[in-house]
């Protein structure tokens, strides 16, 4: 595990800190395109200054073009944002780990003390011999047609009381946009089964289960409370599971390095210990969102 904590400037300053730490720790940088262990990932923050846009692929040509990119139900990126939950007051604080078996980067950005968004992408690991793997998580999806995240994020956030942009700013966990238009995700996961390729999770009129996935299904039960003997939190494996036809699911992977849990006495950057593991503690959003919380497997300071 590595871990690397700072502050940033903007989001093409992230961007750069980004690179630079994922080069530092075995991935490839090409053209713009990061890459590691059949993960093909292209960051770009020189579209507007208000957002970070993220693409997946599973390749790419060497001159800065993904091949068979991430692509599901509107959903072809997916962002950081500027004025998410809040606008971002720089400097802001970054939050950067390096994990391997399976490789995986995750970033947190922490800002106005409680606000959180995060990018993650690497593999996950799996359940048997299938095809696939890859997966690419943030704060935010948008419609691929319409690639201007804070229009749409101002639409949504204007009507109906949402506050995300098609997605619940969870990590591998989306909701839907069913009442302003075409579900959206902000998360996208690589499991060929069935004819499936990439698929996200994401919850509306147009979706069917056999080409979703879902990870934080199977924790969010025991989310709802915390133990009423020492007010810990449970936490939750995060397990992919994708939909298959006739309405059913197969648990296909999981992601080791994750587990979801309660923020509720916690604050973001909190170091826990369970036996003779540390975990790291961030919510999705805030701290006032107590079921909204993930923890990072860490062995930093």
């Amino acid at each position: 595990m590595a871990y690397q904590t700072g502050t940033f400037t903007s989001l093409a300053d992230l961007h750069t800190t980004i690179t630079n730490f994922c080069v530092a720790n075995g991935w490839a940088s090409t053209s713009g395109i990061l890459s590691k262990a059949g993960v093909h990932v292209k960051l770009d923050s020189t579209s507007s200054a208000d957002y970070l846009l993220t693409k997946i692929g599973t390749g790419d040509d060497g001159l800065g073009a993904l091949t068979n990119a991430g692509s599901s139900f509107n959903t072809s990126a997916v962002y950081v944002l500027k004025n998410f939950i809040s606008t971002i007051t720089f400097p802001a604080t970054y939050h950067l780990i390096s994990l391997g078996s399976p490789d995986a980067i995750f970033l947190i950005i922490n800002y106005n003390v409680t606000d959180c968004q995060h990018l993650a992408f690497g593999n996950c690991l799996k359940y048997g011999n299938w095809v696939g793997g890859q997966f690419l998580s943030a704060t935010a999806g948008a419609n691929s047609s319409s690639l201007n995240p804070l229009q749409e994020y101002s639409r949504v956030n204007n009507n109906a009381g949402y506050n995300t942009l098609g997605g619940s700013g969870a990590f591998l966990y989306s909701a839907y946009d069913n009442y302003q238009g075409p579900a959206r995700s902000s998360s996208l996961f690589n499991a060929d089964f069935d004819g499936v390729g990439w698929r996200a999770n994401v919850d509306g009129n147009a979706v069917t289960l056999s080409e979703t996935f879902g990870a934080a299904a199977l924790a969010a039960p025991f989310l709802k409370t915390l133990n009423p003997i020492n007010l810990q939190p449970t936490m939750g494996p995060c397990l992919f599971v994708v939909g298959r036809p006739a309405g059913f699911s197969s648990i296909v992977g999981s992601m080791p390095h994750i587990r979801y849990l309660r923020v509720d006495n916690y604050q973001p950057g909190d170091v826990i210990s369970v036996g003779s593991q540390k975990w790291i503690v961030f919510p999705h959003r805030n701290v006032t969102n107590h079921n909204g919380g993930w923890a990072i497997k860490y062995d930093g300071p």
